[in-house]
């Protein structure tokens, strides 16, 4: 797993899950999990999800302590790989830095949520 030293990332999760760094190379993320949580947090752009959401979807089910462990290291392995500043946390909410990247459904999500969603 490579260290991506420049941003931004692109996120696709249409047709396909693919992470892509700055240069157009591939990353490779360990586990299915870790691929939905990347997937999760790039949806809708800008907007986090709570600890304890994640941790029901993706680990429910484990024991509540097990599952904020296993939310904690997979954002750890997220930020050695992404950097820092790809990640918007705080101590309920996580989310993905719009401005580290794109999200290849970013515009079907705007197109949902916008009063002209039949368009969509």
């Amino acid at each position: 797993m490579d260290r991506l030293s420049l941003s931004p990332v692109c996120v696709r999760v249409l047709g396909g899950f693919e992470l892509t760094g700055a240069g157009g190379d591939s990353l490779t993320l360990p586990g299915r999990k870790l691929r939905a949580l990347v997937a999760l947090l790039a949806l809708p752009p800008g907007l986090g999800w709570s600890r304890e959401r994640l941790t029901a979807v993706l680990w429910g089910d484990r024991e509540e302590e097990l599952a904020r462990g296993s939310l904690g290291q997979a954002l750890a392995v997220l930020r050695r790989l992404l950097g820092d500043s790809a990640l918007v946390t705080d101590r309920d909410t996580v989310g993905f830095d719009p401005a580290a990247g794109t999200v290849g459904a970013a515009g079907v999500c705007a197109l949902w949520t916008a009063p002209q969603w039949e368009g969509a």
